[in-house]
């Protein structure tokens, strides 16, 4: 029954799709904008090599040496100073505003129990820096928790503590634990979560 259902459904999914290429109209005033064709007939240098590996390799060092948030994950550091990790795990343990689970306001308990779960009191004088991939698409969070946290009880869409999200095969250094062992505080090369 339910593989009958699941080919329903995929069935009509086929059927309702758009044929051909979807138009973009309404995004711009210029028609001709809109259409596939004109970008390739106006682009002679398409398939021009703007960088090669070297130079690839050298753009992405100026990056690197340019922002302080971009990181080589090859060169990270074999340890941090415990003052750092705390630093950077208490950043993201800013629980001032009213926010909202499941459409009621969220308790000062709860925001204490989300302040221990990052087991910020834990961290050693020197953290050893440990190494992971990615195995999947991982939501990086502010805190150690899946829930949805939002800022207006009616919101289920923008949740205050989703940062950013790692492909799967990103490399990332372990910095830290959560109290529960659920979570782990990661370096990936552009964002800390």
């Amino acid at each position: 029954m339910v593989k009958k259902i699941l080919f329903l459904c995929m069935t009509l999914m086929i059927l309702l799709m758009p044929k051909g290429p979807v138009e973009a109209a309404g995004i711009t005033a210029y028609e001709k904008f809109i259409s596939p064709a004109y970008w390739t007939e106006h682009n002679a240098d398409g398939d021009k090599v703007v960088l090669n590996a070297a130079g690839v390799e050298a753009f992405n060092k100026k990056i690197i040496a340019a922002s302080p948030t971009v990181y080589d994950m090859a060169a990270y550091p074999k340890t941090l100073s415990g003052k750092t990790v705390a630093a950077y795990v208490n950043t993201h343990t800013d629980l001032s505003d009213e926010l909202y689970r499941e459409g009621k306001l969220v308790s000062d308990n709860y925001k204490n129990i989300l302040r221990s779960q990052t087991n910020a009191a834990a961290i050693p004088a020197e953290v050893t820096v440990r190494y992971g991939v990615t195995v999947r698409r991982a939501n990086l969070r502010n805190l150690p928790t899946g829930e949805g946290l939002f800022f207006y009880a009616s919101d289920r869409n923008f949740d205050a503590l989703q940062e950013t999200a790692l492909d799967p095969g990103e490399a990332v250094a372990i910095l830290h634990t959560s109290t529960n062992g659920y979570f782990y505080y990661v370096q990936a090369y552009n964002y800390r979560g």
